[in-house]
């Protein structure tokens, strides 16, 4: 209030007050808590330290959720197709594991059975409750990092990607650095959401 009368007054004099991100940035998941946020775009911007959070420079909009969309690839396609700067995340069934992955480029209906060449997408998996430490897996195999797979919905090749209706699959280290569970394989999900991320005006 302070600020909004010394604008008032006088309006070429600069504010002190710290702004911060809309509230809708973080109340849009059910899944990831603000810190989880504030590290994932840290992550994109290859940055050591996370954001604070009045410096979040990135907008999370949520474009699906599996419980309230659908889990089935069609679902995904649908409403992800051709969208770029996107973030996947699941929650393990019955676990605190929180998994996922960023993908630039998006996926694209019209490159079915080929990979996307991204040097900047990661998946990772995430401290949450009782789980300490987080782990981030970058991409090492570029060329590879992104498969558009007709029979499944969001694919980072091998190491992580959505194969039916509340299932995921680690198949083992093919095109990222290193695992983002302690084990391979099939695993239900209790849900899982795609953000579409784009830069924030006026930070």
């Amino acid at each position: 209030m302070t600020d909004i009368l010394k604008y008032s007054l006088i309006p070429d004099k600069s504010i002190t007050s710290i702004i911060l991100p809309p509230r809708n940035i973080f109340q849009t998941s059910s899944i990831l808590a603000k810190e989880q946020v504030l590290e994932i775009a840290s992550w994109i911007d290859k940055k050591e330290v996370a954001y604070k959070i009045n410096s979040l420079p990135y907008e999370f909009k949520l474009i699906l959720r599996g419980s309230r969309d659908g889990f089935g690839k069609d679902a995904f396609w649908n409403l992800c197709d051709q969208k770029t700067n996107i973030v996947v995340v699941a929650k393990v069934k019955d676990t605190d594991e929180i998994v996922g992955g960023y993908n630039p480029k998006g996926w694209d209906s019209n490159f079915m059975g080929k990979f996307f060449e991204t040097n900047d997408s990661f998946i990772f998996s995430l401290k949450n409750r009782n789980i300490k430490n987080h782990i981030l897996s970058r991409v090492k195999n570029a060329s590879e990092g992104i498969y558009h797979n007709p029979k499944y919905g969001s694919n980072f090749c091998n190491d992580f990607f959505m194969e039916g209706n509340e299932l995921f699959r680690i198949y083992g280290i093919r095109s990222y650095e290193k695992l983002i569970r302690k084990t391979t394989g099939e695993f239900s999900i209790d849900d899982y959401e795609v953000f579409q991320i784009s830069k924030r005006k006026n930070i």
